[in-house]
């Protein structure tokens, strides 16, 4: 891990946290998106 100043340390947590979310969402929607191609069905 790189070096945080104490300052930011809180931030970086909160901002860590975001990304995982965002990344979780991510995959869940491109689950989604496959499998709506699979079976070839419209939005």
């Amino acid at each position: 891990m790189d070096y945080v100043p104490k300052d930011y340390v809180e931030k970086v947590k909160e901002h860590l946290d975001n990304f995982r979310k965002t990344k979780l969402i991510l995959e869940e929607l491109c689950e989604i998106n496959r499998e709506l191609l699979r079976r070839r069905e419209k939005l």
